[in-house]
């Protein structure tokens, strides 16, 4: 499915049942990345999956300063919007822990729990 977040257009899937889980890709991945662990999670949680702008079948922008953390940050905000999505459980590996990251800093009022792997913390301290 598509959204147009942000103004530009992202992918997204949505599997399951229950309480949701949003999950975030790592760089020049796509959200097939997350196809086993949506398996097992489909079963109990209803899992958002989506590619981040510039990967997958979401839309490609050519300005660097389009990739600025903050604003993937806000893409996130924006399609659990799109959905209707008060709050959620949220997963992140490499840049999509980075992106998760600060989304929780951006928006601690949308976030239930957080796993961030692969993520070191000067990623997200004094880092565009």
């Amino acid at each position: 499915m598509k959204a147009q977040v942000n103004g530009i257009h992202l992918n997204y899937t949505v599997t399951g049942d229950g309480p949701w889980v949003v999950m975030s890709h790592s760089l020049a991945c796509d959200l097939s990345m997350w196809d086993a662990q949506v398996a097992m999670l489909a079963k109990n949680f209803r899992v958002l999956c989506f590619d981040t702008r510039g990967h997958g079948q979401s839309e490609k922008l050519y300005e660097p300063e389009a990739y600025h953390a903050n604003l993937m940050a806000t893409d996130i905000r924006n399609l659990l919007n799109h959905l209707n999505i008060q709050s959620a459980d949220m997963m992140g590996y490499s840049m999509g822990a980075r992106i998760t990251a600060h989304f929780n800093l951006l928006f601690p009022e949308r976030i239930r729990a957080t796993l961030l792997g692969g993520l070191g913390i000067h990623l997200v301290e004094g880092v565009g």
